[in-house]
């Protein structure tokens, strides 16, 4: 896995599973700034990585302007109530 995602296209992404990639907190805030823009996601798996609070944030901000998200896992991360 790279450490950037800018250049990737982001106009038919309709589902994204990246599942125990070790995916940490600053791709974890890349991906949900990259996703503000895409308006076909409905579905996002990220479980099972090393996501923190700083990516709970951003990815809260995510569900807020991209309306189009209907499935998001989050689960098994290292997410606490600060987050």
């Amino acid at each position: 896995m790279t450490k950037s995602i800018e250049g990737i296209p982001n106009s038919s992404l309709k589902c994204l599973v990246m599942n125990r990639k070790k995916i940490t907190d600053i791709l974890g805030k890349q991906i949900a700034k990259f996703l503000e823009s895409n308006k076909t996601l409905e579905w996002l798996e990220l479980e099972g990585n090393l996501l923190a609070n700083e990516s709970a944030l951003a990815f809260a901000n995510l569900i807020k302007v991209n309306k189009t998200i209907r499935y998001m896992d989050l689960s098994n991360n290292n997410l606490t109530n600060q987050g």
